[in-house]
């Protein structure tokens, strides 16, 4: 399951396979609403469900990875359940930012050790670890090199 942002789920079809995946919609317009859909996160991933995460927050436009919003690493805390930080690099050429056309190409992921939150006094600390995990293995310019892009 994901938590993705509110618009997701009402797009046709997309919107109702994430509902059926017992995914959670995030408001990012209601600091409330967001903590409390958070919390509900956090209770499902502690009963033992996975949660997929992208903690940019959205994609952006840029190959870089921009600052991890803090609000899923205080979810992962309550949660007490340890960090899987996955590397996915390739996917800006896929399918960039305001496309609708997805394009062939291939697609790199990498799956680091969990990072364990109890571990982690602070959660800028523990949002370090899992930004360094993910940066050690992204790749911005995968498949294609720094001086080469497809567009």
């Amino acid at each position: 399951m994901f938590v993705a942002k509110k618009s997701l789920f009402q797009i046709p079809l997309f919107g109702q396979a994430l509902r059926r995946m017992g995914s959670v919609p995030l408001d990012r317009d209601s600091l409330k609403q967001a903590i409390k859909t958070l919390d509900q996160a956090a209770a499902r991933v502690k009963a033992g469900a996975s949660m997929i995460i992208f903690p940019e927050g959205t994609r952006v436009p840029t190959p870089e990875l921009t600052p991890f919003k803090k609000g899923v690493f205080i979810m992962a805390s309550k949660a007490g359940q340890p960090i899987v930080p996955v590397s996915i690099s390739g996917t800006r050429f896929i399918q960039p930012r305001g496309a609708l056309q997805v394009r062939p190409g291939p697609v790199r992921v990498v799956i680091s050790a969990p990072i364990h939150p109890q571990e982690y006094r602070r959660k800028e600390d523990l949002m370090a670890a899992v930004y360094q995990a993910i940066s050690a293995n992204y790749d911005p310019d995968y498949p294609y090199g720094p001086d080469r892009d497809p567009a």
